[in-house]
């Protein structure tokens, strides 16, 4: 759909401007159309460091950004950062556990043929 001013009306009306965490947003295509971020901010509801954000997203998730990740990308790190950090807290627990039971029984395992 191309940018006029009969679209910029109709997002108005139908309120997509405010649908910020929505599948669309126009947001890029009005900034990549020729309008700045400063002079969407005065006409619509976010600041104009809102919309850079929203275009510098889109432009991360789209490919156009290929030194950052995407936002896919970003999550999968975090859920990835977050097990890592489980790991090594059962292995520090595992790890405790059998020092314990070392120190109680007052005798080391013994040694695995299997190895």
């Amino acid at each position: 759909m191309p940018l006029t001013t009969d679209t910029l009306e109709l997002a108005r009306f139908r309120g997509l401007h405010e649908g910020l965490r929505g599948s669309v947003c126009i947001w890029p295509r009005l900034v990549r159309a020729g309008r700045s971020p400063e002079s969407l901010a005065q006409e619509f509801e976010p600041t104009a460091e809102c919309i850079h954000n929203r275009v510098t997203e889109a432009d991360r998730d789209e490919g156009r950004q290929q030194e950052v990740l995407t936002s896919a990308e970003r999550q999968e790190q975090g859920q990835l950062r977050r097990e890592k950090r489980q790991l090594k807290l059962e292995r520090k627990t595992l790890a405790n556990a059998a020092a314990w039971f070392a120190r109680e029984t007052d005798s080391a395992p013994p040694k695995s043929s299997n190895s």
